[in-house]
């Protein structure tokens, strides 16, 4: 993802690119912890709230 925009934060082309893997072991283990991942990469971009709803939208 970095290489079509660089501005892309390492740990943000990280877990895009763990989430992309063929081996399930190298996935995340699940939703909390891309959600939990997703949550800190926000807070060093400087992004106070965050909302990260379901695909339910709640």
């Amino acid at each position: 993802p970095s290489k079509i925009n660089p501005r892309i934060p390492a740990d943000l082309n990280t877990l895009i690119v763990a989430c992309l893997q063929f081996d399930p072991d190298k996935r995340p283990a699940g939703m909390f912890e891309v959600r939990d991942q997703l949550s800190k990469i926000a807070k060093q971009m400087g992004l106070e709230e965050v909302d990260l709803k379901g695909a339910d939208g709640e």
